[in-house]
């Protein structure tokens, strides 16, 4: 897209805060039902614990992250902080995120980077020496001839808990998968049985469902939560999720989006911009018309949210930092 378009658009009337209209906030759903249930169930295996990780999304390693999850470990057990993929954020963010994280939350141990995906990743290949140091280093009055380390991973949903463990087990034992994983949350619905990731050191992992803020009062920090996948999309709504996609990349001064469907002009306009992308892409679907009482072709808006909303989270539209305010960074 032309430097000229760009701008011209910028001086334009784009959104400054994002907001959901009534009818559609009042659908919206934060939480299933199963996770209180899964604190609870954490609380009662931490006494069997040696080290907790704390497994978050690099794309926001400050919003949403459990305070009550935190509160349960803190000054009860060492924690790591994995933020996981970092393939999807500006390298150059990391040093100042690991700089905020050590002087806010001095109970956090070590703070690791990691793309779980990447089985050559350095963080991943960090993190059993780390928890080796830990262990070495500490004393376990909780339990009597300890002849191995056990590890805790907790964190919201689908930010690569699960992943990490097998990407763990891959790396040290060589066998394959021991924890299911999937794109959407709610994969681990409880606290699984221990799984050997490493033989020397004795190394288990407790892999343990997703909690996620007891209660949401910011629509910002929810949408964030919502544009990762760590809520599960239905319960915030596809074009709720499409439209928070479109503001932040519309603020930051990204506009791939424009090339990505072939779109004339940038939008700030959700409804309009998948209509359009729909036409242009020619994504059409067959639905009743009740002015006409005839089947007719419509755009298929919803599968473009859908396709909007998976490339966004896969990197297509480029590296991604939705905390930029907790990090003090420019708009764009």
């Amino acid at each position: 897209m032309s430097k000229v378009l760009k701008n011209a658009f910028t001086l334009s009337s784009m959104r400054s805060k994002f907001e959901v209209s009534q009818a559609r906030r009042q659908n919206i759903q934060w939480f299933p039902g199963h996770m209180g249930r899964g604190l609870k169930d954490i609380e009662k295996h931490l006494k069997n614990v040696d080290i907790v990780i704390e497994v978050h999304d690099s794309r926001m390693p400050f919003t949403g992250r459990n305070h009550l999850l935190q509160q349960s470990v803190q000054n009860i057990r060492p924690m790591v902080l994995v933020l996981n993929k970092r393939d999807l954020i500006n390298s150059k963010h990391e040093s100042l995120i690991e700089e905020k994280v050590r002087k806010e939350q001095s109970h956090i141990s070590e703070v690791i980077f990691t793309n779980c995906r990447n089985p050559n990743c350095k963080g991943v290949q960090k993190i059993l020496p780390t928890l080796q140091h830990i262990s070495d280093n500490m004393t376990r009055y909780h339990r009597t001839e300890v002849y191995n380390t056990t590890v805790m991973v907790v964190g919201v949903p689908n930010v690569g808990k699960s992943s990490i463990i097998n990407a763990l087990r891959s790396s040290h034992m060589k066998k394959g998968k021991a924890v299911p994983v999937g794109p959407k949350a709610g994969v681990t619905r409880s606290v699984m049985s221990q799984v050997k990731i490493s033989e020397k050191p004795l190394i288990y992992i407790l892999d343990t469902p997703g909690i996620s803020l007891p209660r949401i009062d910011n629509l910002e920090c929810g949408m964030r939560l919502a544009a990762c996948a760590t809520l599960q999309d239905h319960l915030v709504g596809e074009i709720n999720i499409a439209d928070y996609i479109l503001f932040y990349l519309n603020r930051t001064g990204n506009y791939r989006y424009v090339d990505f469907f072939n779109l004339d002009e940038p939008s700030d306009d959700i409804v309009m911009l998948l209509a359009k992308a729909a036409i242009k892409k020619k994504w059409f679907k067959r639905a009743f018309d009740v002015s006409s009482n005839s089947v007719r072709m419509f755009p298929d808006t919803g599968e473009v949210a859908r396709i909007f909303i998976e490339h966004f989270r896969k990197g297509s539209f480029g590296s991604v930092m939705l905390d930029r305010d907790f990090l003090e960074l420019d708009i764009s």
